[in-house]
């Protein structure tokens, strides 16, 4: 799981064509970014490794239904949610 949720500085997943791989991997190595492949979209499933297997359709409903979601919260529910700009203050 540390390949996913390590104590770096950052991760990202990206999905990219397998046509755009060698692309991407280019483009990664001019900027000295490590790219490695972790897993790939087969089907109706995001698979990694043999660890996460996750269907594709559960991150469509989050991205699509996040502000509604949030709009339909309760205030005590918004009351728990951390604003940025409260972060934000504990920095400086």
């Amino acid at each position: 799981m540390s390949l996913v949720f390590g104590e770096d500085q950052s991760r990202i997943i990206t999905t990219v064509k397998p046509e755009d791989l060698q692309r991407m991997g280019d483009i990664a190595c001019s900027h000295g970014v490590n790219m490695a492949v972790i897993g790939e979209v087969q089907g109706i499933n995001l698979q990694i490794n043999k660890e996460i297997s996750v269907p594709v359709s559960q991150f469509a409903e989050v991205y699509f239904d996040a502000i509604e979601r949030i709009m339909n919260l309760t205030v005590e529910e918004k009351i728990r949610i951390p604003s940025r700009s409260a972060s934000l203050d504990a920095c400086f």
